[in-house]
């Protein structure tokens, strides 16, 4: 049975003269004890995926249809009180940028403190201090970090203060959106270790959220590939990572094998087509039709559904099926 069942969503934000949509139909499940990556670029909806799991979404958003369903509960539909002991309790979130995640005024001491009492209001000072101690020092941090301000700490260390954070009240779910952004390449990979090593240790699911494919493949059992707010390809990492399948999948893994010595000319798959024009409005073929080299008028006037073509690999194309 899934931990977390993600069905059929979409997601809107309004402008001031437009509607732009983030999320159509997206729908998964997370099992127990599962790491699922999501992959996608820039704009894919990612991000927008994982506030809405959280239903932190900005004024300007809007849930147009969906439900996500955990302990046979639909999050989209509860009320704030109830979201509330479920958020940070339940499910958690390590946002991107741990410099605007964090008060610059505040020790990082009190601030996971506050988090803390704001869920569990009859606990104690001495009793919070310790649990606050203890889940730096499981996410590799000394226990002196509480006396410290975040400018005095690297990116790392900031990142593995959110990292604490998300672990403060035994969560069972965490979301780690773009976790090791802005951090070199030697800190990226501790940190995607001790994430693993952590998930091992304490048995919680997590979705980790990537534009990154080897922070992807390296971490996750599943993956899920996002493009123009829907799920194109799904499958086991193994069997993305051996054979992607969608036109996006491919040229993502094209470019991070590439990437350093690649030429333009070489980067057909990503480049426009002939004279085509993207505009998505009313537009009801294949979200990849104005970027894909193996579009066909079906593309052009159907959207492909995401179909089985193999054990657990499905692909939302149709050259397959």
């Amino acid at each position: 049975m899934s931990l977390l069942e993600v069905c059929k969503v979409s997601v809107e934000y309004k402008t001031w003269n437009s509607k732009i949509e983030a999320l159509n139909d997206v729908s998964f499940s997370l099992s127990h004890n599962e790491i699922l990556g999501i992959l996608g670029e820039s704009g894919s909806g990612k991000s927008t995926l994982a506030l809405t799991i959280m239903k932190a979404l900005p004024k300007n958003a809007k849930v147009r249809n969906g439900k996500i369903i955990y302990k046979d509960k639909d999050l989209l539909n509860l009320s704030e009180s109830m979201l509330n002991s479920i958020r940070w309790k339940e499910i958690s979130i390590v946002p991107q940028n741990s410099m605007n995640s964090l008060s610059p005024v505040h020790k990082i001491g009190d601030q996971l403190y506050d988090i803390l009492k704001l869920h569990n209001p009859s606990i104690e000072k001495k009793e919070a201090l310790e649990i606050i101690k203890e889940k730096l020092t499981i996410s590799n941090l000394g226990e002196n970090i509480v006396d410290k301000y975040p400018h005095q700490l690297s990116g790392g260390m900031r990142q593995r203060v959110l990292i604490a954070t998300s672990l403060l009240c035994e969560p069972k779910i965490i979301l780690a959106d773009e976790p090791t952004t802005g951090l070199d390449v030697v800190t990226q990979y501790q940190i995607l270790k001790e994430l693993k090593e952590l998930q091992d240790k304490i048995k919680f699911s997590m979705i980790i959220i990537s534009h990154d494919i080897s922070v992807i493949v390296n971490i996750s059992q599943r993956v899920l590939v996002m493009y123009n707010g829907q799920v194109v390809e799904e499958g086991k990492t193994q069997s993305i990572l051996e054979e992607p399948m969608h036109p996006y999948t491919k040229a993502l893994f094209e470019v991070q094998l590439m990437v350093g010595r690649i030429k333009k000319e070489d980067l057909k798959i990503v480049e426009k087509q002939d004279n085509k024009i993207q505009n998505f409005e009313n537009f009801s073929g294949c979200v990849f039709y104005f970027r894909c080299p193996f579009a066909t008028q079906r593309c052009k006037n159907e959207n492909p559904r995401l179909t089985k073509v193999k054990n657990e690999h499905s692909v939302a194309c149709f050259l397959y099926g």
